[in-house]
């Protein structure tokens, strides 16, 4: 049988006063939290500012290589003598490129850690650099 109490004035990120279901099922204690009061009951603060800040700081400068490598193809083909297909097709596999190694290391990051793989990568692409 599964019994369920209302508990009030929680401890951690719920000292807000919101709703916590304990569901007591086969001897465990399960807590359910009710995300959507939590949205609700918190207020914007200086964390939330700066997850907002350094996202837009990343999605405007997340193609910005693009944006530059498009502006200079023209001198490329110029000064190299490539042809501007073969110019656009590196261009495209910077995107292909992009999309394997966000899921390879999406993938690593969650079994060995974020931490470990961004550092691994950080520290290959500067060997890689030179």
């Amino acid at each position: 049988m599964v019994q369920k109490k209302i508990r009030w004035n929680c401890t951690g990120f719920l000292r807000l006063g919101l709703a916590v279901e304990t569901i007591e099922h086969g001897g465990l204690k399960l807590r359910n939290i009710n995300i959507a009061h939590v949205i609700e009951g918190s207020k914007f603060n200086s964390f939330h500012l700066s997850v907002l800040l350094w996202c837009i700081f990343l999605i405007l400068f997340d193609g910005f290589d693009l944006v530059v490598y498009g502006a200079v193809i023209p001198s490329l083909v110029e000064e190299w003598g490539t042809a501007p297909s073969v110019l656009g097709l590196i261009g495209s596999l910077t995107l292909v490129g992009g999309l394997i190694g966000s899921l390879l290391c999406g993938i690593l990051a969650d079994k060995v850690g974020r931490k470990k793989v961004i550092i691994s990568c950080v520290v290959v692409l500067a060997h890689l650099r030179y």
